[in-house]
Protein backbone atom coordinates (compact mmCIF):
# COMPACT_ATOMS: atom_id res chain seq x y z
CA UNK A 1 0.00 0.00 0.00
CA UNK A 2 2.80 2.40 0.90
CA UNK A 3 4.60 1.59 -2.38
CA UNK A 4 1.42 2.40 -4.31
CA UNK A 5 1.02 5.66 -2.41
CA UNK A 6 4.61 6.65 -3.18
CA UNK A 7 4.01 5.89 -6.85
CA UNK A 8 0.88 8.02 -6.82
CA UNK A 9 2.74 10.88 -5.16
CA UNK A 10 5.49 10.67 -7.80
CA UNK A 11 2.96 10.79 -10.62
CA UNK A 12 1.26 13.79 -9.01
CA UNK A 13 4.59 15.60 -8.59
CA UNK A 14 5.51 15.01 -12.22
CA UNK A 15 2.15 16.36 -13.28
CA UNK A 16 2.55 19.45 -11.12
CA UNK A 17 6.02 20.36 -12.42
CA UNK A 18 5.31 19.28 -15.99
CA UNK A 19 8.31 16.94 -16.10
CA UNK A 20 8.70 14.11 -18.56
CA UNK A 21 10.07 10.95 -16.91
CA UNK A 22 13.40 9.89 -18.39
CA UNK A 23 13.38 6.58 -20.21
CA UNK A 24 16.14 4.15 -21.01
CA UNK A 25 16.35 5.21 -24.67
CA UNK A 26 16.38 8.96 -23.93
CA UNK A 27 19.48 10.81 -25.08
CA UNK A 28 21.29 12.81 -22.39
CA UNK A 29 21.20 16.51 -23.30
CA UNK A 30 23.13 18.92 -21.06
CA UNK A 31 21.79 22.49 -21.13
CA UNK A 32 24.44 25.07 -20.16
CA UNK A 33 23.56 28.61 -19.11
CA UNK A 34 25.46 31.79 -19.83
CA UNK A 35 27.00 34.75 -18.03
CA UNK A 36 25.24 35.93 -14.86
CA UNK A 37 22.61 33.26 -15.26
CA UNK A 38 21.52 29.96 -13.73
CA UNK A 39 20.08 26.55 -14.69
CA UNK A 40 16.58 28.06 -14.51
CA UNK A 41 17.40 29.87 -17.75
CA UNK A 42 16.87 26.57 -19.58
CA UNK A 43 14.03 25.18 -17.49
CA UNK A 44 11.18 26.12 -19.83
CA UNK A 45 12.87 25.14 -23.10
CA UNK A 46 14.30 21.89 -21.71
CA UNK A 47 10.86 20.91 -20.47
CA UNK A 48 9.12 21.74 -23.74
CA UNK A 49 11.73 19.94 -25.83
CA UNK A 50 11.60 16.97 -23.46
CA UNK A 51 7.90 16.60 -24.20
CA UNK A 52 8.57 16.50 -27.96
CA UNK A 53 11.87 14.62 -28.17
CA UNK A 54 13.39 11.57 -26.50
CA UNK A 55 15.85 13.49 -24.35
CA UNK A 56 16.89 13.31 -20.72
CA UNK A 57 17.73 16.95 -19.95
CA UNK A 58 20.30 17.99 -17.34
CA UNK A 59 20.80 21.61 -16.26
CA UNK A 60 24.02 21.93 -14.24
CA UNK A 61 25.16 25.07 -12.45
CA UNK A 62 28.21 26.73 -13.99
CA UNK A 63 30.67 28.94 -12.18
CA UNK A 64 29.94 31.54 -14.85
CA UNK A 65 32.42 34.23 -13.75
CA UNK A 66 35.43 31.89 -14.01
CA UNK A 67 37.49 31.30 -17.14
CA UNK A 68 36.01 28.90 -19.68
CA UNK A 69 38.63 26.30 -18.83
CA UNK A 70 37.78 26.48 -15.13
CA UNK A 71 34.05 26.26 -15.86
CA UNK A 72 34.64 23.17 -18.00
CA UNK A 73 36.74 21.56 -15.28
CA UNK A 74 33.98 22.08 -12.73
CA UNK A 75 31.38 20.81 -15.19
CA UNK A 76 33.40 17.65 -15.81
CA UNK A 77 33.54 17.05 -12.07
CA UNK A 78 29.75 17.46 -11.72
CA UNK A 79 28.38 15.16 -14.40
CA UNK A 80 29.66 12.29 -16.51
CA UNK A 81 26.98 11.18 -19.00
CA UNK A 82 27.76 8.63 -21.77
CA UNK A 83 30.15 10.22 -24.24
CA UNK A 84 28.77 8.40 -27.29
CA UNK A 85 25.26 9.86 -26.94
CA UNK A 86 25.58 13.11 -24.98
CA UNK A 87 24.64 16.42 -26.59
CA UNK A 88 25.62 19.75 -25.01
CA UNK A 89 23.40 22.78 -25.66
CA UNK A 90 24.90 26.08 -24.54
CA UNK A 91 23.46 29.58 -24.54
CA UNK A 92 25.89 32.48 -24.94
CA UNK A 93 29.01 31.70 -22.85
CA UNK A 94 27.56 28.25 -22.18
CA UNK A 95 28.30 27.38 -25.80
CA UNK A 96 31.98 28.14 -25.31
CA UNK A 97 31.98 26.07 -22.12
CA UNK A 98 30.52 23.20 -24.18
CA UNK A 99 33.32 23.50 -26.71
CA UNK A 100 35.91 23.59 -23.92
CA UNK A 101 34.22 20.61 -22.24
CA UNK A 102 34.69 18.60 -25.44
CA UNK A 103 38.46 18.84 -24.87
CA UNK A 104 37.99 16.78 -21.73
CA UNK A 105 35.57 14.18 -23.09
CA UNK A 106 34.09 13.24 -26.47
CA UNK A 107 30.53 14.40 -27.11
CA UNK A 108 27.94 13.25 -29.62
CA UNK A 109 27.01 16.82 -30.48
CA UNK A 110 27.17 20.49 -29.52
CA UNK A 111 24.50 23.14 -30.15
CA UNK A 112 25.47 26.73 -29.42
CA UNK A 113 22.83 29.45 -29.07
CA UNK A 114 23.84 33.10 -29.46
CA UNK A 115 27.39 32.15 -28.51
CA UNK A 116 30.23 34.69 -29.02
CA UNK A 117 32.60 32.27 -30.78
CA UNK A 118 34.73 35.17 -31.99
CA UNK A 119 34.22 37.20 -28.82
CA UNK A 120 31.87 39.96 -27.70
CA UNK A 121 33.07 43.41 -28.86
CA UNK A 122 30.82 45.08 -26.28
CA UNK A 123 33.01 43.62 -23.53
CA UNK A 124 36.02 45.46 -24.93
CA UNK A 125 34.13 48.73 -25.20
CA UNK A 126 31.88 48.58 -22.15
CA UNK A 127 33.76 51.23 -20.16
CA UNK A 128 33.58 53.56 -23.15
CA UNK A 129 29.89 52.83 -23.47
CA UNK A 130 29.38 53.58 -19.78
CA UNK A 131 31.14 56.92 -20.13
CA UNK A 132 29.16 57.78 -23.25
CA UNK A 133 25.72 56.86 -21.94
CA UNK A 134 26.14 58.45 -18.51
CA UNK A 135 27.28 61.66 -20.18
CA UNK A 136 23.55 62.25 -20.63
CA UNK A 137 23.53 63.40 -17.01
CA UNK A 138 26.21 66.01 -17.73
CA UNK A 139 24.19 67.32 -20.69
CA UNK A 140 21.17 67.52 -18.38
CA UNK A 141 23.16 69.60 -15.90
CA UNK A 142 24.10 72.02 -18.70
CA UNK A 143 20.41 72.48 -19.50
CA UNK A 144 19.63 73.23 -15.85
CA UNK A 145 22.45 75.78 -15.64
CA UNK A 146 21.39 77.46 -18.87
CA UNK A 147 17.88 78.01 -17.56
CA UNK A 148 19.01 78.90 -14.05
CA UNK A 149 19.34 82.62 -14.80
CA UNK A 150 16.09 84.56 -15.21
CA UNK A 151 15.24 85.46 -18.80
CA UNK A 152 12.25 85.91 -21.08
CA UNK A 153 12.43 82.20 -22.02
CA UNK A 154 13.20 80.65 -18.64
CA UNK A 155 9.60 79.41 -18.41
CA UNK A 156 10.39 76.94 -21.23
CA UNK A 157 12.26 74.87 -18.66
CA UNK A 158 8.93 73.75 -17.23
CA UNK A 159 8.21 72.08 -20.58
CA UNK A 160 11.62 70.54 -21.15
CA UNK A 161 12.34 69.39 -17.58
CA UNK A 162 10.33 66.12 -17.91
CA UNK A 163 12.12 65.40 -21.19
CA UNK A 164 15.54 65.99 -19.64
CA UNK A 165 14.64 63.89 -16.61
CA UNK A 166 13.56 60.99 -18.84
CA UNK A 167 16.77 61.28 -20.88
CA UNK A 168 18.94 61.10 -17.76
CA UNK A 169 17.04 58.04 -16.52
CA UNK A 170 17.46 56.38 -19.92
CA UNK A 171 21.22 57.04 -19.98
CA UNK A 172 21.65 55.66 -16.47
CA UNK A 173 19.64 52.51 -17.17
CA UNK A 174 21.57 51.99 -20.41
CA UNK A 175 24.68 51.38 -18.29
CA UNK A 176 23.62 50.15 -14.87
CA UNK A 177 20.89 47.75 -16.01
CA UNK A 178 22.95 46.51 -18.94
CA UNK A 179 25.96 45.71 -16.80
CA UNK A 180 23.84 44.02 -14.14
CA UNK A 181 21.87 41.94 -16.64
CA UNK A 182 24.80 40.79 -18.76
CA UNK A 183 27.33 40.47 -15.95
CA UNK A 184 29.99 42.58 -17.64
CA UNK A 185 32.55 43.25 -14.95
CA UNK A 186 36.28 43.52 -15.62
CA UNK A 187 36.97 41.78 -12.31
CA UNK A 188 35.53 38.49 -13.57
CA UNK A 189 38.21 36.15 -15.01
CA UNK A 190 35.97 35.11 -17.91
CA UNK A 191 35.83 38.67 -19.28
CA UNK A 192 39.43 38.37 -20.48
CA UNK A 193 38.53 35.23 -22.42
CA UNK A 194 35.50 36.94 -24.00
CA UNK A 195 37.42 39.74 -25.64
CA UNK A 196 37.72 39.45 -29.44
CA UNK A 197 41.24 38.35 -30.32
CA UNK A 198 41.97 37.01 -26.83
CA UNK A 199 44.56 34.27 -26.60
CA UNK A 200 41.85 31.89 -25.44
CA UNK A 201 39.55 32.47 -28.42
CA UNK A 202 42.50 32.45 -30.81
CA UNK A 203 43.40 28.97 -29.60
CA UNK A 204 39.82 27.75 -29.53
CA UNK A 205 39.23 28.77 -33.16
CA UNK A 206 42.64 27.71 -34.44
CA UNK A 207 42.67 25.10 -37.20
CA UNK A 208 44.13 22.46 -34.89
CA UNK A 209 41.30 22.76 -32.39
CA UNK A 210 38.63 23.02 -35.09
CA UNK A 211 39.94 19.77 -36.57
CA UNK A 212 39.96 18.19 -33.11
CA UNK A 213 36.33 19.24 -32.59
CA UNK A 214 35.34 17.77 -35.94
CA UNK A 215 36.79 14.45 -34.79
CA UNK A 216 35.64 14.48 -31.16
CA UNK A 217 32.20 16.01 -31.77
CA UNK A 218 30.76 14.70 -35.05
CA UNK A 219 27.67 16.93 -35.02
CA UNK A 220 27.90 20.68 -34.37
CA UNK A 221 25.27 23.37 -34.86
CA UNK A 222 25.28 27.10 -34.20
CA UNK A 223 21.98 28.95 -33.75
CA UNK A 224 22.49 32.56 -34.79
CA UNK A 225 19.95 35.32 -34.17
CA UNK A 226 19.40 38.80 -35.58
CA UNK A 227 17.02 40.61 -33.25
CA UNK A 228 14.00 42.61 -34.34
CA UNK A 229 15.06 46.20 -35.16
CA UNK A 230 18.54 45.46 -33.81
CA UNK A 231 19.68 48.97 -34.83
CA UNK A 232 16.93 50.75 -32.84
CA UNK A 233 16.53 51.28 -29.07
CA UNK A 234 20.20 50.70 -28.18
CA UNK A 235 20.73 48.43 -25.15
CA UNK A 236 16.99 48.23 -24.52
CA UNK A 237 16.83 45.78 -27.41
CA UNK A 238 18.78 43.39 -25.19
CA UNK A 239 17.34 44.37 -21.81
CA UNK A 240 13.60 44.56 -22.53
CA UNK A 241 13.09 43.52 -26.18
CA UNK A 242 9.33 43.26 -25.74
CA UNK A 243 9.19 46.98 -24.88
CA UNK A 244 12.15 48.18 -26.96
CA UNK A 245 10.10 49.62 -29.83
CA UNK A 246 7.95 51.63 -27.41
CA UNK A 247 11.06 52.89 -25.60
CA UNK A 248 12.65 53.88 -28.90
CA UNK A 249 9.51 55.77 -29.87
CA UNK A 250 9.69 57.65 -26.57
CA UNK A 251 13.39 58.31 -27.09
CA UNK A 252 12.92 59.88 -30.50
CA UNK A 253 9.86 61.76 -29.29
CA UNK A 254 12.03 63.22 -26.53
CA UNK A 255 14.66 64.22 -29.08
CA UNK A 256 12.01 65.91 -31.22
CA UNK A 257 10.63 67.76 -28.21
CA UNK A 258 14.02 69.07 -27.17
CA UNK A 259 14.81 70.19 -30.72
CA UNK A 260 11.42 71.89 -31.01
CA UNK A 261 11.87 73.99 -27.89
CA UNK A 262 15.44 74.87 -28.83
CA UNK A 263 14.21 76.14 -32.17
CA UNK A 264 11.32 77.98 -30.56
CA UNK A 265 13.66 79.83 -28.22
CA UNK A 266 15.86 80.99 -31.09
CA UNK A 267 12.85 82.09 -33.12
CA UNK A 268 11.13 83.98 -30.33
CA UNK A 269 13.97 85.57 -28.38
CA UNK A 270 15.46 89.01 -28.92
CA UNK A 271 18.18 88.86 -31.56
CA UNK A 272 21.57 88.22 -30.00
CA UNK A 273 20.20 87.38 -26.53
CA UNK A 274 23.17 85.40 -25.07
CA UNK A 275 21.06 83.71 -22.41
CA UNK A 276 18.52 82.46 -24.96
CA UNK A 277 21.28 81.22 -27.26
CA UNK A 278 22.87 79.31 -24.37
CA UNK A 279 19.53 77.72 -23.49
CA UNK A 280 18.87 76.67 -27.08
CA UNK A 281 22.38 75.27 -27.48
CA UNK A 282 22.04 73.21 -24.30
CA UNK A 283 18.81 71.66 -25.62
CA UNK A 284 20.33 70.98 -29.05
CA UNK A 285 23.34 69.35 -27.36
CA UNK A 286 21.40 66.86 -25.23
CA UNK A 287 19.11 66.08 -28.19
CA UNK A 288 22.10 65.43 -30.45
CA UNK A 289 23.67 63.21 -27.82
CA UNK A 290 20.50 61.14 -27.49
CA UNK A 291 20.16 60.89 -31.28
CA UNK A 292 23.59 59.26 -31.55
CA UNK A 293 23.02 56.57 -28.90
CA UNK A 294 21.62 53.92 -31.28
CA UNK A 295 24.47 54.33 -33.75
CA UNK A 296 27.14 54.25 -31.05
CA UNK A 297 25.68 51.24 -29.23
CA UNK A 298 25.29 49.20 -32.41
CA UNK A 299 28.89 49.97 -33.38
CA UNK A 300 30.13 48.89 -29.93
CA UNK A 301 28.20 45.63 -30.19
CA UNK A 302 29.36 45.00 -33.75
CA UNK A 303 33.10 45.60 -33.87
CA UNK A 304 36.02 46.51 -31.58
CA UNK A 305 37.03 49.13 -34.15
CA UNK A 306 33.63 50.93 -33.99
CA UNK A 307 33.57 51.22 -37.78
CA UNK A 308 30.29 49.50 -38.58
CA UNK A 309 26.88 48.39 -37.38
CA UNK A 310 26.17 44.79 -38.35
CA UNK A 311 23.11 42.63 -37.65
CA UNK A 312 23.19 41.41 -34.05
CA UNK A 313 21.02 40.02 -31.26
CA UNK A 314 21.42 43.12 -29.11
CA UNK A 315 24.63 41.85 -27.51
CA UNK A 316 26.62 39.70 -29.97
CA UNK A 317 27.06 40.33 -33.74
CA UNK A 318 25.83 37.59 -36.05
CA UNK A 319 29.36 37.13 -37.39
CA UNK A 320 30.60 36.13 -33.93
CA UNK A 321 27.64 33.86 -33.22
CA UNK A 322 28.54 31.67 -36.21
CA UNK A 323 30.00 28.33 -35.09
CA UNK A 324 33.21 27.81 -37.13
CA UNK A 325 33.17 24.86 -39.54
CA UNK A 326 29.68 23.81 -38.44
CA UNK A 327 26.11 23.96 -39.66
CA UNK A 328 24.61 27.33 -38.70
CA UNK A 329 20.89 28.07 -38.41
CA UNK A 330 20.35 31.82 -38.84
CA UNK A 331 17.21 33.34 -37.34
CA UNK A 332 15.94 36.78 -38.23
CA UNK A 333 17.21 37.64 -41.71
CA UNK A 334 14.10 36.80 -43.72
CA UNK A 335 11.81 39.52 -42.36
CA UNK A 336 10.56 37.51 -39.39
CA UNK A 337 13.42 38.48 -37.05
CA UNK A 338 14.97 36.32 -34.36
CA UNK A 339 14.90 36.66 -30.58
CA UNK A 340 17.10 39.07 -28.66
CA UNK A 341 20.12 37.62 -26.87
CA UNK A 342 18.44 37.58 -23.46
CA UNK A 343 15.37 35.77 -24.88
CA UNK A 344 17.02 33.09 -26.99
CA UNK A 345 16.52 30.28 -24.47
CA UNK A 346 12.80 31.12 -24.35
CA UNK A 347 12.10 31.82 -28.01
CA UNK A 348 14.27 29.42 -30.05
CA UNK A 349 12.32 26.17 -29.62
CA UNK A 350 11.85 25.54 -33.35
CA UNK A 351 15.54 26.02 -34.14
CA UNK A 352 16.54 23.87 -31.16
CA UNK A 353 14.10 21.17 -32.23
CA UNK A 354 15.56 21.26 -35.75
CA UNK A 355 19.11 20.97 -34.41
CA UNK A 356 18.29 18.12 -32.02
CA UNK A 357 15.88 16.18 -34.23
CA UNK A 358 17.46 16.58 -37.65
CA UNK A 359 21.14 17.03 -36.97
CA UNK A 360 21.59 15.16 -33.68
CA UNK A 361 19.09 12.51 -34.86
CA UNK A 362 17.11 12.44 -31.62
CA UNK A 363 13.70 10.85 -32.31
CA UNK A 364 10.39 12.34 -31.32
CA UNK A 365 8.47 11.06 -28.32
CA UNK A 366 6.61 7.92 -29.29
CA UNK A 367 8.94 7.10 -32.18
CA UNK A 368 11.18 4.06 -32.16
CA UNK A 369 14.68 5.00 -31.04
CA UNK A 370 17.39 4.74 -33.68
CA UNK A 371 20.62 2.84 -33.12
CA UNK A 372 23.60 4.70 -31.72
CA UNK A 373 23.92 7.87 -33.82
CA UNK A 374 26.18 7.52 -36.83
CA UNK A 375 28.57 10.41 -37.37
CA UNK A 376 27.90 12.43 -40.52
CA UNK A 377 30.51 12.65 -43.28
CA UNK A 378 33.53 14.71 -42.23
CA UNK A 379 33.07 18.47 -42.10
CA UNK A 380 29.88 20.48 -42.14
CA UNK A 381 29.20 19.81 -45.83
CA UNK A 382 29.55 16.99 -48.31
CA UNK A 383 30.71 17.38 -51.92
CA UNK A 384 27.64 17.20 -54.16
CA UNK A 385 26.95 13.61 -55.02
CA UNK A 386 29.76 12.37 -52.80
CA UNK A 387 29.38 9.45 -50.42
CA UNK A 388 26.68 6.84 -50.34
CA UNK A 389 23.11 7.86 -50.99
CA UNK A 390 20.82 8.00 -47.98
CA UNK A 391 17.37 6.41 -47.81
CA UNK A 392 15.31 7.70 -50.71
CA UNK A 393 18.18 9.61 -52.32
CA UNK A 394 19.19 8.56 -55.86
CA UNK A 395 22.81 7.46 -56.05
CA UNK A 396 23.73 10.19 -58.51
CA UNK A 397 26.11 13.11 -58.76
CA UNK A 398 23.14 15.23 -59.86
CA UNK A 399 21.81 15.20 -56.30
CA UNK A 400 22.39 17.55 -53.34
CA UNK A 401 21.50 15.90 -50.03
CA UNK A 402 20.82 17.65 -46.70
CA UNK A 403 23.97 19.51 -45.68
CA UNK A 404 25.51 19.56 -49.17
CA UNK A 405 26.64 22.94 -50.44
CA UNK A 406 28.04 24.66 -53.51
CA UNK A 407 30.83 27.18 -53.21
CA UNK A 408 31.79 29.77 -55.86
CA UNK A 409 32.95 28.00 -59.01
CA UNK A 410 31.28 24.68 -58.12
CA UNK A 411 28.38 23.07 -59.99
CA UNK A 412 26.28 19.93 -60.26
CA UNK A 413 25.13 18.39 -63.53
CA UNK A 414 22.33 16.23 -64.75
CA UNK A 415 23.14 12.57 -65.34
CA UNK A 416 23.21 13.07 -69.11
CA UNK A 417 25.54 16.08 -68.75
CA UNK A 418 23.29 18.48 -70.70
CA UNK A 419 22.22 20.67 -67.78
CA UNK A 420 24.46 22.39 -65.21
CA UNK A 421 23.50 24.26 -62.05
CA UNK A 422 26.48 26.54 -61.41
CA UNK A 423 27.25 28.84 -58.49
CA UNK A 424 29.27 31.55 -60.18
CA UNK A 425 31.95 33.81 -58.80
CA UNK A 426 29.72 36.84 -59.40
CA UNK A 427 27.26 35.56 -56.79
CA UNK A 428 24.65 34.30 -59.27
CA UNK A 429 23.26 30.76 -59.30
CA UNK A 430 22.54 29.82 -62.90
CA UNK A 431 21.08 26.78 -64.67
CA UNK A 432 22.64 26.22 -68.11
CA UNK A 433 21.75 23.95 -71.00
CA UNK A 434 25.06 23.37 -72.73
CA UNK A 435 26.08 27.02 -72.21
CA UNK A 436 22.64 28.61 -72.64
CA UNK A 437 21.19 30.07 -69.42
CA UNK A 438 17.69 28.79 -68.57
CA UNK A 439 17.19 30.14 -65.03
CA UNK A 440 19.07 32.32 -62.52
CA UNK A 441 18.70 33.41 -58.91
CA UNK A 442 19.34 37.04 -59.85
CA UNK A 443 21.90 37.52 -57.09
CA UNK A 444 24.84 38.63 -59.22
CA UNK A 445 26.81 41.44 -57.64
CA UNK A 446 26.56 40.05 -54.11
CA UNK A 447 29.79 38.81 -52.53
CA UNK A 448 29.46 35.00 -52.86
CA UNK A 449 29.49 32.63 -49.90
CA UNK A 450 27.76 29.28 -50.46
CA UNK A 451 24.47 27.69 -51.49
CA UNK A 452 23.24 25.06 -49.02
CA UNK A 453 20.64 22.30 -49.21
CA UNK A 454 19.62 22.71 -45.58
CA UNK A 455 18.36 20.04 -43.24
CA UNK A 456 15.00 21.82 -42.96
CA UNK A 457 14.33 21.36 -46.70
CA UNK A 458 15.23 24.91 -47.72
CA UNK A 459 17.77 25.60 -50.48
CA UNK A 460 19.48 28.82 -49.34
CA UNK A 461 22.19 31.09 -50.71
CA UNK A 462 24.38 32.89 -48.17
CA UNK A 463 26.64 35.80 -49.02
CA UNK A 464 30.22 36.24 -47.84
CA UNK A 465 28.95 37.56 -44.48
CA UNK A 466 26.84 34.44 -43.94
CA UNK A 467 23.58 36.35 -44.50
CA UNK A 468 20.89 34.57 -46.55
CA UNK A 469 20.12 36.49 -49.76
CA UNK A 470 18.02 33.96 -51.68
CA UNK A 471 16.02 30.85 -50.78
CA UNK A 472 13.72 28.33 -52.41
CA UNK A 473 11.17 28.81 -49.62
CA UNK A 474 10.69 25.07 -49.10
CA UNK A 475 11.40 25.02 -45.34
CA UNK A 476 7.91 24.28 -44.05
CA UNK A 477 8.96 21.24 -42.08
CA UNK A 478 10.51 18.94 -44.69
CA UNK A 479 13.56 17.36 -43.02
CA UNK A 480 15.41 15.07 -45.38
CA UNK A 481 14.43 16.96 -48.55
CA UNK A 482 16.94 16.82 -51.42
CA UNK A 483 17.63 18.60 -54.70
CA UNK A 484 18.39 17.19 -58.12
CA UNK A 485 19.24 18.50 -61.59
CA UNK A 486 17.11 16.29 -63.81
CA UNK A 487 17.88 15.20 -67.35
CA UNK A 488 14.70 16.91 -68.54
CA UNK A 489 16.19 20.31 -67.61
CA UNK A 490 14.22 20.85 -64.41
CA UNK A 491 15.84 21.46 -61.02
CA UNK A 492 13.56 20.03 -58.34
CA UNK A 493 13.54 19.76 -54.56
CA UNK A 494 11.82 16.60 -53.35
CA UNK A 495 10.67 15.74 -49.85
CA UNK A 496 12.03 12.62 -48.18
CA UNK A 497 8.85 10.92 -49.39
CA UNK A 498 9.44 11.96 -53.00
CA UNK A 499 6.93 14.82 -53.16
CA UNK A 500 8.12 17.78 -55.26
CA UNK A 501 8.39 20.95 -53.15
CA UNK A 502 10.03 23.46 -55.49
CA UNK A 503 11.26 23.59 -59.06
CA UNK A 504 12.81 25.95 -61.60
CA UNK A 505 10.11 24.86 -64.09
CA UNK A 506 12.62 24.68 -66.92
CA UNK A 507 11.59 21.37 -68.50
CA UNK A 508 13.02 21.01 -72.02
Amino acid sequence: MRRAQRGLVLVMLLAVIGATPARAQDRPVVFLHGLRSAPAEWEGAAGRLGQRLQIAPTRPTLSWSETYARQADLLASQINPPAQTTVAVGHSNGGLVAREWSRRRPLSGIVTVGTPHAGAPLVTRFNEWAAYATATTAYGVLVSKAFNRPSNTSWVFNNVAPLVSWAISYGTAAVVDLGATLGIDARFPVIGDMRPGSSYLTGLNAAANINREASAVPRRVGIVSVAHNYYWAGPMRALVPEAADAIATTLYGTIAGLDFWAGWILANSPHGDPQAIQQAQSLFSIAGHLASIDEVYCAMVSSPSLNQCVPNDGVVPHTSQRYPNALNIVLGTDGTWGPAHTRMTRESDDALYQALAEVMQIPARGASPPPTPVPPPSGPSVPPGGGSSGPGYPDSRSVMRPGDRLRPGEAIRSDDGRFTLSYQGDGNLVLYQQGTPLWASGTNGRAPGSVVMQHDGNFVMYDANDLPIWASGSSLGYPGAWLTVQSDGNVVIYSAQGVPLWATNTVR
